[in-house]
Order: C-alpha cells, then sequence, then structure tokens
C-alpha cells in the first residue's frame, strides 16, 4: 500500500477458520491497518466473543456475513466513514442489559400524565412533539420520561418502550 493513497473504509475479510485459532496474527495486521483507515470486519461468525476480539484490536465495524444483508451492510460502511462505529447486537454485552424480572405493582402504576406520555413515547415521538400535543412544557415531558424510566428500571426510551411491551403493561385507561 502506497502512503500517499487515501482509504475510506478497509473491509477486512476473516474466514470462519481463523476465528478463534489465529486471533494473533489477525490482530497484528489490524493494528498494521489501523493508522492507514477505519477499519470494518467481514465474518461469518457471529458470536460476542469474535466481536469483542475484533474491537480489542481497534477495529471501527464487525459485519456478520450471516445475519446481515447488503442494504445494511452499505449503510455500516457510510457510517464508519463519516466516524461512526457500528456493533452488531451479537456483540452487546449481556452484562449491560438489565434484567426484567417480573412486573410489579409500582412498576405499572403511572400517573394519568406518564400514561399519555407513554403513549407518544410507543409512537416514537420526540420530546418537542410530546410537549406541543399534551401542551406542557419539555422540561416537564423530560421529567415524565425520567420518571417513567426509573418506575421501569430502564435506561433509556427505547428499553422503556421495549419493557412495556415485554410486561404488556396498560399505559391507556
Amino acid at each position: 500500500m502506497n502512503s500517499s493513497t487515501y482509504y475510506d473504509v478497509i473491509l477486512y475479510h476473516i474466514h470462519q477458520a481463523v476465528v478463534g485459532h489465529d486471533n494473533n496474527r489477525v490482530t497484528f495486521s489490524v493494528e498494521k491497518l489501523l493508522p492507514i483507515a477505519p477499519i470494518i470486519i467481514l465474518c461469518d461468525v457471529d458470536s460476542s466473543e469474535s466481536i469483542r476480539a475484533a474491537f480489542d484490536s481497534g477495529v471501527r465495524g464487525y459485519i456478520p456475513t450471516i445475519s446481515t444483508n447488503l442494504e445494511l451492510a452499505t449503510e455500516i460502511l457510510y457510517l464508519v466513514k463519516i466516524g461512526g462505529t457500528f456493533v452488531p447486537p451479537s456483540g452487546l454485552s449481556p452484562r449491560r442489559v438489565k434484567p426484567l424480572g417480573s412486573p410489579n405493582p409500582a412498576t405499572t402504576q403511572f400517573t394519568l400524565r406518564q400514561r399519555a406520555v407513554l403513549d407518544c413515547l410507543k409512537l416514537g415521538k420526540t420530546n418537542k412533539l410530546i410537549a406541543y400535543e399534551l401542551g406542557i412544557s419539555e422540561s416537564s415531558v423530560k421529567t415524565h420520561i425520567r420518571n417513567i424510566m426509573r418506575k421501569m428500571n430502564a435506561g433509556n426510551r427505547t428499553e422503556v418502550v421495549c419493557r412495556v411491551h415485554e410486561l404488556k403493561v396498560t399505559v391507556t385507561d
């Protein structure tokens, strides 16, 4: 590779037979390419261990070819090109996910305003739109969402909506 050549992204294909058997060689190769451009690993293996090892070596994306279609792969390429990072869902550590547990009465009891905010969250509405539709301030919406997140033991609004669906919490009367 010529040092004057510019690369947007480097795609590095790892055959599934190499994963787990020759990680030192892969790590060395990846580290050698890091100064040239961001690296995306293409691999048939979709395991959290192989994904974690790839990111430990400094890659900015991991595309499991067995579970990624061409359209998504193209979006991942663009994301990494503009400075982002892509970790497939299978690479996310289960330790970061809080256990759902069973619903308790405190979790499923919401005020009327919290129920209205939850209805809007389920539709993917922004805080600004929720505030406008409910006739309240954005800071009030944020306060309601924070209180809902606390009751649901959720880390963000997406997790709230997932838990509402998984726990079958009724948010409307």
